[in-house]
């Protein structure tokens, strides 16, 4: 693995010395960045800070690590936060102060001694990873590594680290006028929660509830003057670019907060040798008209099926009937009358007793509570943590909610959004679905903080 990542970043390094950014040990970090047109927005954002971010990589009695964000990783952020950035040194100051650390760290030293590195703000801990032989610092790709400063090293990457950020507690009576959402599944499940508990903290929350416009959801967050136009739309969807370009078209900028990921555990007994892997067509067999498992797949063992399911109440059911069996969850039901609970742990409780029992249980539930079950792959692919969040396990899908610079101007909206990210770690975990990546929850905050200007 060692070999593997320093021959990649022999290459970049070689790269990059043909293109101009050689290590040039003579100049300090400062005046490698100005006499470099990578970083014209990175540059602004230094003199925009205060004054100690430029004196710290400008001087050459310093010894420092700096991941420095491209034009394309800042193009990456909404307009508006960028702008927001540039305008605010108080927030701006500590966010360029995380992108560096002090002593030289190589991307040898990265590669293989460290973890966590704790940055210069507030010694916040950059996470440090190897994934299929590129290095990550948080979720930010290194691009151009080891180049050297007379007062430290820099490593070019594709993304803007953003410190971990504390919003500012809805107090009651803080939230007046009519919140209006459009919910879908899960996602929807997982904000009409949060603002039950934010109900229940601070009252006066009124929100109102549109009816989604299934075919075309997008439209009633990018279209303020519709009858059934709503401050943010909860939905198991990304926008697509078409929806995306017709939402800037119509005057409206969508945010989108990826808010957690809901995936479904296809399991079984560990005594259940001969069953590893199912397809979908063999998953929908199996939990209607197979009675033996071999009546599934031949070979697998000439013993009664025992299913065990959520009850139809619950996201879990649904999810599985419309990727399974194109959404009839009235068949479903109609072949499984026994063994259907509301509580996972009942799911779990049986299969773990049962030795030709199968499941299908949602993915944080049997993260949390199970050790003996054996999960299944689905199409070739086991329900990994990096599988599920990228969307590579098919019975996984993302939990979004959007809204936009208009839709957020409505009263409330914004602070019912700040709440949502305050508390959604929480909330997905006790409802087994996966919480949001933690360095995208750090860039959604400085978003809510933005769209409140």
């Amino acid at each position: 693995m060692r070999l593997r990542v320093l021959a990649s970043v022999v290459v970049v390094f070689l790269l990059v010395s043909v293109r101009g950014v050689s290590a040039q040990g003579g100049q300090t970090i400062a005046q490698l960045l100005a006499n470099n047109n990578n970083f014209t927005i990175l540059r602004a954002a230094v003199q925009a800070a205060d004054p100690v971010v430029l004196n710290t990589l400008a001087d050459p009695n310093a010894e420092i690590t700096f991941f420095a964000p491209t034009d394309a990783a800042f193009n990456e952020l909404p307009a508006l936060v960028v702008t927001y950035l540039r305008e605010n040194p108080n927030l701006l100051t500590p966010i360029l102060r995380y992108h560096a650390a002090n002593g030289e760290r190589t991307t040898a030293d990265l590669s293989q001694n460290v973890a966590q590195l704790p940055s210069l703000d507030r010694d916040h801990l950059l996470t440090i990873r190897v994934v299929n032989d590129n290095i990550f610092v948080d979720q930010a790709r290194l691009l151009q590594a080891d180049v050297s400063a007379a007062n430290g090293v820099v490593h070019a990457i594709d993304s803007v680290l953003i410190p971990p950020i504390d919003l500012p507690p809805v107090n009651q009576g803080a939230i007046s006028g009519e919140i209006t959402a459009a919910n879908q599944g899960s996602a929807g499940v997982l904000t009409t929660s949060i603002i039950e508990q934010l109900q229940a903290e601070v009252g006066g929350v009124t929100y109102v509830e549109q009816p989604i416009n299934t075919t075309a959801p997008f439209e009633q967050l990018c279209a303020a003057n519709t009858a059934d136009a709503v401050g943010f739309l909860s939905i198991n969807q990304r926008i697509s670019e078409s929806e995306r370009a017709a939402c800037i078209a119509a005057g409206y900028q969508p945010y989108a907060l990826r808010l957690g990921t809901e995936a479904l555990v296809v399991a079984v007994n560990p005594a259940n040798t001969l069953v590893s892997d199912i397809t979908l067509a063999e998953l929908e067999t199996l939990f209607t008209t197979a009675v033996n498992w071999s009546d599934v797949r031949t070979g697998w063992p000439e013993e009664p099926i025992l299913r065990y399911l959520p009850a139809p109440t619950e996201s879990a059911f649904s999810f599985f009937a419309q990727v399974v069996m194109a959404g009839d969850e009235a068949g479903l039901l109609a072949a499984n009358t026994e063994n259907v609970y509301e509580n996972p742990d009942v799911l779990i409780r049986g299969v773990e007793l049962e030795p030709f029992a199968v499941a299908f249980i949602g993915y944080g539930d049997v993260q949390q509570k199970a050790t003996s079950l054996v999960p299944l792959a689905v199409e070739g692919q086991l329900p990994g943590l990096r599988a599920v969040q990228n969307g590579n396990y098919v019975l996984s899908r993302p939990l979004f909610v959007y809204t936009t610079g208009s839709a957020a101007q409505q009263a409330g909206v914004l602070e019912l959004i700040g709440y949502m990210l305050e508390n959604v770690d929480a909330t997905t975990t006790e409802l087994g679905y996966l919480p949001p990546d933690p360095f995208a929850l750090n860039q959604y905050k400085a978003y809510t903080l933005a769209l409140a200007e």
